[in-house]
């Protein structure tokens, strides 16, 4: 069953090094959610001016090496692209998608939708950016982007 789980290395199109950005891992405050959350913050390397801002939602399985290379694409199309992990309250991504969807479960999912939702508010004020912030989710982050279209109609 190893051929059908993804190869992230083959799959990564923007390497963490790649010179047109600049990638860390930051935490933010999140007060209605787990009071703080890692992630994983990639912005151009060259920017004129404040810059809108994207957040990324992983899938139900935490910040994985395929939405780091997502948010590094965002970041390399002129984007500040913040990419929360909602498994910092359980240990971070644990480097295995299978044992990250178990990890999932045990989270408390409106704590979970507040990490998300601070990082929102958090790209929001963020110096660098203009204010203006977009959010876009992959499977279970899909849901959380709908959420946040509702309790953020200005996105």
């Amino acid at each position: 069953f190893d051929l059908l789980k993804p190869n992230y290395a083959l799959a990564t199109q923007v390497e963490f090094t790649d010179p047109e950005i600049v990638a860390e891992y930051i935490t933010y405050p999140s007060p209605n959610g787990h009071g703080e959350v890692r992630g994983y913050l990639v912005k151009p390397a060259k920017m004129s001016g404040k810059t809108p801002a994207v957040v990324v939602v992983h899938e139900n399985r935490g910040l994985n090496p395929y939405i780091e290379d997502v948010a590094r694409r965002v970041a390399k199309a002129g984007y500040i692209a913040l990419a929360p992990d909602g498994l910092s309250s359980v240990g971070g991504y644990p480097g295995n998608d299978d044992i990250g969807r178990e990890l999932q479960q045990q989270v408390d999912p409106t704590k979970l939708m507040n990490d998300f939702f601070a990082a929102i508010e958090f790209m929001q004020r963020y110096p660098q950016a203009a204010g203006k912030v977009g959010i876009t989710g992959f499977c279970y982050g899909g849901g959380v982007s709908n959420a946040a279209a509702v309790a953020y109609p200005e996105l």
